[in-house]
């Protein structure tokens, strides 16, 4: 019984983390300018703050990058 019992806890743990992990990977895909712009200040910069990132999805999510879109990275927290 205990065999069967950790064999079905481990079935749904993974379930739990494929689930999130396919989240995740489907996030990360459908705003690429969010994730590429993040990617590009960390390189320049090393190291963003919550509210640094926030203002990063709010000027480029949905794909929409701000109109006066800056021409660095650093510009882009500032």
């Amino acid at each position: 019984m205990r065999c069967q019992t950790a064999i079905e806890i481990d079935t749904e743990v993974r379930s739990i983390i494929m689930d999130a992990y396919e989240r995740a990977k489907d996030l990360l895909r459908s705003d690429l300018t969010v994730l590429h712009k993040m990617a590009e200040v960390l390189l320049e910069r090393e190291v963003l703050d919550g509210t640094e990132i926030d203002d990063i999805i709010k000027r480029f999510g949905n794909g929409n990058a701000v109109m006066n879109e800056p021409q660095t990275a650093a510009e882009a927290v500032s």
